[in-house]
């Protein structure tokens, strides 16, 4: 038994150090896209842990973008600033018909709101996807 253990033990470690090799990787930080350097392939450039610049070229299959444009950042910074005021009058609303009832008479009305603010959004939270990309404002991160 305890040699089947053992046994079992130095495979199961040496399969992890097999499989650590291709899943664990350090991340790089984030990279900035300069320019197209021919077909499918960009030039990037990240900031070493200096801080000094490093460049390199990179395949579109080993990046991912996560970062949006800084036009649809700023309208979706509005979007969110009108949700808050939004929220906050509604939360306010409700707080002032919560202190009006404690001091009204204690019976509960006969039927429940449906919403504190009963009007929807007229805006979209998410800017158009016909957003066009400017050469240094793609950032992506490399997958391996």
């Amino acid at each position: 038994m305890k040699s089947s253990r053992t046994c079992a033990e130095l495979a199961r470690t040496s399969e992890e150090e097999r499989q650590a090799k291709y899943y664990n990787r350090k991340w790089l930080g984030s990279l900035r896209v300069v320019e197209p350097a021919g077909y499918d392939n960009f030039l990037v450039e990240r900031e070493d842990v200096s801080g000094d610049p490093e460049r390199f070229i990179a395949h579109v299959s080993f990046l991912v973008t996560y970062h949006t444009p800084v036009a649809s950042l700023q309208r979706v910074a509005a979007d969110i600033e009108e949700q808050l005021l939004h929220e906050d009058a509604a939360e306010r609303q409700a707080n002032g018909e919560a202190a009006a009832a404690v001091v009204r008479a204690a019976a509960a009305p006969d039927t429940a709101a449906a919403s504190a603010s009963g009007t929807k959004r007229r805006e979209r939270t998410v800017a158009s996807p016909a957003v066009q990309w400017g050469p240094g404002e793609l950032l992506v991160e490399l997958r391996r």
